[in-house]
């Protein structure tokens, strides 16, 4: 996982070799270092902070933290939207699941496992708008994409998003005295 923090790329968005580019301005950046430094103080161990490329422009570098079960209580009240990964050690699926959704956010989920019926069972039981097997959250045009809980409602892109725009109108008839 490190490895591949360590292979990102992170740039001018316009070079083709950039893998990671600025975010759209300084709060953003500065509500996921903030939330790092949350982390830190609270005892997560940092394992990689990224360089960024220049001063200029709202840069994270990649970063990946270890946290405990205990400094997880940090997460739940806050949504990351960032190069900002956490990772946990849990016993079992049972406990990545309800450490996972005992969070009042619920917008994507990754589950990564050689087993399908643990991949299955987390389709299942993860409380979240978006999971992804063996793989991360993106947005694609052809899937449905939204949260649930505090991660809002409704849904865009895919048919469900297209049908967010479409206003529909319910008839109710009887018969006709003519």
């Amino acid at each position: 996982f490190i490895a591949r923090a360590k292979a990102l790329v992170v740039g001018d968005p316009m070079e083709e070799a950039t893998t990671l580019g600025p975010l759209a301005k300084a709060p953003l950046r500065d509500a996921i270092l903030q939330q790092g430094e949350k982390l830190r103080e609270a005892g997560a161990e940092e394992l990689f902070r990224g360089k960024v490329p220049s001063p200029k422009g709202y840069f994270v570098p990649p970063m990946v933290v270890r946290a405990t079960k205990d400094t997880m209580q940090t997460l739940r009240n806050e949504e990351i939207f960032g190069p900002l990964a956490v990772v946990t050690e849990v016993e079992n699926i049972d406990e990545a699941i309800r450490l996972a959704n005992a969070s009042r956010y619920g917008l994507g989920s990754a589950v990564f496992t050689r087993d399908a019926k643990e991949a299955e069972r987390a389709v299942r039981t993860l409380d979240a708008g978006l999971t992804f097997i063996n793989e991360m959250v993106v947005s694609e045009a052809a899937l449905p994409f939204g949260g649930v809980k505090a991660s809002g409602i409704g849904r865009e892109l895919g048919t469900e998003g297209l049908l967010e725009w479409v206003s529909a109108k319910s008839v109710a008839q009887t018969g006709f005295d003519t």
